[in-house]
């Protein structure tokens, strides 16, 4: 993910503290991916000193330690909070890649303000000061505007008193200020609002969860009415046992067919919402099978009275338990592993309590901190506004503390950063000139480093070009890049770099020499321009390639932002793409040309024509023989202007940058011969597919070469722009086949073509098929825009497909269709079926599907 670009800069170990050598393993893959620190989460003595030994083991990369002993809220240990942190601190801090954040479920800047300032450890042990270097919240959240907690679960929390934190420990034995402890499907302690679902869930914590595995069974069948009552009266997880008079059936075996894929329905069907729980366990039935139900009821009614079989019981238990799929919101039986079905996935209802099955927030499962519940008083809170409320608490204590309440004693930086070290200019191997504003730096043959170097040029203060060559992230748009300039300004020999100044700080940076990206190096040839514009500290960054005696540019433009230390340097976004196809096409097409304007549905044009030079014949001939042909590969050559064009039409908004070739396909047209030198050939080319794929936005262009007005060679290339892309309305894929018509010795073909767009990833938004069937069948526009997930077929009848169901072929009468069908498109299905037959009058016509479009072919 971090690699795609997605805003991710640390990664959390939350369960369990690995070995050293793991960690070393885990580490140095998150350093690959661009990671920038780990956390880990110990819970005890033990696992403090294992934290220590892998930040040791790996001393250049942050660790940070979340410390949470038993105060917080969700998992935590039974340890108390401070004196494992007393035993430890000294070791903790020798390390100085050692982050300690406390995460002990405050809710106000006067719960850490001691902690920050290492005050708890003076006034409470007597030792000397200890201070954190951070803390989380997590239960304070849960409540505020942004959380996706259930509006009826916060009013849970709002309600919760909470606890001062010397009682917290009464959680364990009964509700105390709102909270129960009860322990999770892991086995761990856990704290949570009390509700009537997690006081259930104490209660069989004391009782069936303490006895041997063997015994659980045998306690749950003397009590089995008892237990079934309190599920259906209490728990977000029902009994699935039901009769449609209302009553509970007390196994599976007394429901009948109809009873159990109703029941489903009902606890894993949002029905006001029309939508599954989870979009796993629609694989049991259908999007909406509330129609199908009906219907296939109405024609099956022996399902009403029969019983379940017990082949049917066995295998309905095996489906509730599939890998991969979200576990089932019921609860089919009691036996051995009762403890499973009643804890596990116990958690998202609080986020989602429309999806139980009466809406009761009662029956859910609330994460919470019994002291931190004491600060959630206000519901829907925006985060920014509680958060900021927390800090400026927070930096008011500090102004007094430390400057007597005086701003202006405080000191002030560029941006929040490191104080950067001395500079020498008298690097090893670079020779450094001071002229006026100017500071110009030649690099001989012996390169020094690339850190130093980059220190180097960046300064002895914090500024723009220090913080665009130091920073190993830059934020494009709502993505995050690695650093591009820390590759592009890495020494190279015989480059030459003038920095100049305006007063003490950098206006601007020039490159000359040594960046040409292929062939011979121009001497003082300008590869590189940084202009920082101060008034609206936005940086002008202007590439140059050398093309054929001209200079061509290529513009991006950053925005240097110090209030966000963290990441100063922004990429503005708008017009990036587009400037990169500017480049190109002037670099691919000539100095003089411009990008035109290209549509996605454009027909092909004919490029300019080539021919198989001498220089081609002397190497082929070394190859080939005395008779001259080209390879069929060398297609590519003739047809690579035509072909390249597919990446430039404004419609497809990716990166050329992150372009990926990833094939060429050649055929041979029917009958033609081999190009030979001397041939003066034609290509066209056309975008047939763009199709937003998981990988990127993928772009097929099919074309072909000709030879004295006649195709030659079929060449078919395929890119990929790497990105997420979100654009459907710009994606289509194309099909072409031969369709074989007549019967008997009164047969003939024709070609048809079909366009599918794309509504999103899983769903066409329309269809277009057009072709010529001759005199007998003329098929012309069947195109029927729709709105909803069908693919239109015809005007009066469409079959509903989505592309994630399995293929499936359905014959009707000579018409093959490619579909998923559903009970109730049966009468459109007819209508097709009807409507094709009449048509044919008689004849036996075949018409081959449409392997990529996957439409009911019908005549209109």
């Amino acid at each position: 993910m971090r690699k795609e670009g997605l805003p991710i800069e640390g990664f959390c170990v939350a369960a369990g503290i690995p070995t050293t050598e793991k960690a070393v393993e885990i580490i140095e893959g998150l350093k690959a991916a661009g990671i920038k620190h780990v956390a880990f989460k110990p819970g005890s003595v033990d696992g403090i000193r294992q934290v220590i030994n892998i930040a040791a083991a790996n001393p250049d990369f942050p660790i940070i330690m979340q410390w949470t002993g038993g105060h917080a809220g969700g998992h935590h240990s039974f340890e108390d909070f401070h004196q494992p942190v007393l035993a430890t601190y000294r070791a903790i801090r020798q390390h100085p890649n050692i982050c300690l954040v406390g995460g002990s479920g405050s809710g106000s800047a006067e719960d850490v303000w001691e902690y920050l300032t290492g005050d708890w450890s003076v006034q409470r042990f007597g030792v000397q000061p200890m201070p954190f270097d951070g803390f989380l919240f997590a239960s304070r959240v849960m409540v505020a505007k942004e959380a996706h907690t259930s509006s009826s679960v916060k009013d849970l929390i709002v309600a919760a008193p909470g606890v001062v934190d010397g009682a917290w420990q009464g959680t364990y034995t009964k509700p105390t200020g709102g909270i129960l402890t009860v322990r999770s499907e892991l086995g761990e302690p856990i704290h949570k609002v009390a509700t009537r679902a997690v006081k259930l869930w104490k209660e069989f914590d004391d009782t069936v969860s303490k006895l041997p595995k063997e015994k659980r069974a045998l306690w749950l069948t003397e009590r089995k009415e008892e237990i079934i009552g309190k599920l259906n009266r209490d728990f977000a997880k029902a009994w699935f046992g039901w009769k449609k008079d209302g009553s509970v059936a007390l196994d599976l075996a007394d429901m009948t067919y109809e009873e159990t894929v109703l029941r489903m329905i009902r606890l894993m069907f949002v029905a006001h919402q029309k939508r599954w729980v989870d979009l796993s366990q629609r694989n049991l039935s259908l999007d909406d099978p509330l129609p199908f139900v009906e219907t296939f009821f109405q024609k099956y009614p022996l399902a009403s009275e029969q019983l379940l079989a017990a082949e049917d019981t066995a295998y309905f238990l095996a489906i509730s338990e599939w890998p991969g799929q979200k576990p089932v919101p019921f609860i089919p039986v009691l036996d051995a592993s009762f403890e499973v079905w009643f804890n596990k996935d116990s958690l998202w209802a609080a986020e989602d309590v429309e999806a139980v099955f009466d809406q009761d927030p009662q029956r859910v499962c609330i994460l919470q901190r019994p002291v931190a519940a004491k600060w959630s008083v206000k519901k829907d809170e925006p985060v920014k506004e509680l958060l900021g409320n927390i800090n400026k608490s927070l930096v008011q204590r500090l102004l007094e503390r430390s400057y007597g309440g005086d701003v202006s004693s405080v000191p002030v930086v560029e941006y929040l950063a490191a104080a950067p070290k001395p500079v020498s200019k008298n690097l090893s191997g670079v020779k450094c000139t001071e002229a006026g504003s100017s500071v110009t730096y030649e690099l001989g043959s012996h390169l020094p480093e690339t850190s130093a170097w980059l220190e180097t040029l960046s300064g002895s203060e914090l500024s723009w070009l220090r913080a665009l060559l130091t920073s190993t992230t830059i934020v494009q748009g709502t993505s995050y890049i690695d650093n591009p300039l820390r590759r592009i300004l890495a020494p190279r020999a015989g480059q030459k770099v003038v920095v100049t100044y305006n007063g003490s700080v950098p206006s601007s940076v020039a490159v000359y020499g040594a960046a040409r990206s292929y062939g011979g190096h121009v001497d003082n040839f300008k590869a590189l321009e940084i202009v920082f514009i101060g008034q609206t500290k936005q940086i002008a960054l202007t590439f140059f390639e050398e093309h054929l005696g001209s200079s061509i540019p290529l513009s991006l433009q950053f925005e240097y932002k110090p209030l966000q230390g963290f990441a100063p340097i922004h990429e503005i976004a708008t017009g990036h793409n587009q400037c990169i196809k500017e480049f190109y096409w002037k670099l691919w097409y000539g100095n003089n040309e411009t990008l035109p304007s290209i549509d996605l549905r454009e027909k092909p044009k004919m490029s300019n024509s080539s021919a198989l030079s001498s220089a081609t014949k002397a190497k082929l001939s070394r190859l080939r023989g005395r008779k001259v042909q080209a390879p069929m590969d060398f297609t590519i050559v003739t047809g690579w202007q035509a072909i390249m064009k597919s990446v430039f039409p404004a419609a497809i908004d990716g990166d050329l940058l992150k372009l990926v070739h990833l094939s060429n396909g050649f055929r041979m047209v029917d009958g033609a011969k081999p190009l030979a030198l001397g041939d003066v050939c034609r290509a066209e080319a056309r975008i047939v597919s763009v199709i937003n794929a998981p990988e990127g936005k993928i772009v097929k262009v099919k074309g072909h070469v000709y030879c004295e007005g006649q195709p030659v060679i079929e060449v078919v290339s395929s890119f990929l722009y790497r990105g997420r892309f979100t654009d459907y309305e710009n994606t289509f894929d194309t099909t072409e086949e031969q369709c074989s018509l007549g019967k008997r010795r009164r047969r003939w073909s024709a070609s048809i073509e079909g366009v599918v767009a794309f509504k999103d990833r899983t769903n066409y938004r329309n269809v277009l098929v057009t072709g010529d069937l001759g005199t007998a069948l003329n098929m012309s526009n069947a195109n029927v825009p729709s709105s909803g997930k069908g693919m239109p077929v015809s005007r009066k009848a469409s079959l509903l497909r989505t592309r994630k169901q399995a293929r499936s072929l359905f014959s009707i009468e000579g018409m093959i269709i490619n579909s998923i069908m559903v009970t109730s498109h049966i009468k459109c299905l007819e209508a097709v079926k009807d409507q094709f037959m009449a048509r044919l009058k008689g004849a036996e016509y075949e018409v081959h599907r449409l392997r990529t479009v996957n439409v009911a072919l019908m005549l209109n």
